[in-house]
This record gives structure tokens, sequence and C-alpha cells, in this order.
């Protein structure tokens, strides 16, 4: 994770690689601090929208480390920027 964690941020990320950062034995927030410090507890969009949803996207919530597709894409939410390690 170290790597992944140390190259410049290229789009916003999908809801399965999304949901491997959270810490579920974390709360306030859900993720390990050591390697995302400042994480602010609170959704994150991923850039996804719900297919069976169109006006819906999913999102990962780091208060508690849910994911879900319950948010209008109207709403606020924070983004966490990601690169593919590959590129």
């Amino acid at each position: 994770m170290n790597g992944a964690c140390a190259v410049p941020a290229t789009g916003v990320c999908r809801p399965a690689p999304l949901r491997t950062i959270v810490d579920y034995q974390a709360t306030f927030p859900a993720i390990q601090t050591a390697y995302f410090p400042n994480t602010v507890a609170t959704s994150f969009w991923s850039s996804e929208p719900n297919a069976n949803y169109p006006n819906f996207a999913w999102h990962t919530d780091f208060k508690f480390g849910l994911a879900s597709y319950y948010y209008l894409k109207s709403g606020p939410k924070a983004v966490r920027l990601v690169r593919d390690i590959d590129d």
C-alpha cells in the first residue's frame, strides 16, 4: 500500500477499489490514518453511477466503512483521487 499512496492522483476511484482501503476495525474515520492522514470521516463518491438508478451513484462512507448507492449524484460528497499503478 505504501507504493500506491505515493503516486500522483489521476482520477476518482471506482467502488470496489475504494472499499479496499476501508479499515473495518476503525471508525471516524474508518481508514488507516497512517497511510491516509487527514481523511475526513464522511462519504466519498466513486466514479460509477448505479446502473439501475441513473440519478444515484455509489459511494463509500468512511465514518463506518459502508458502501451504498442511495445518494443522489447532485448531493455533496468528498472525492478521493487515485491512479492505476500500472500507468
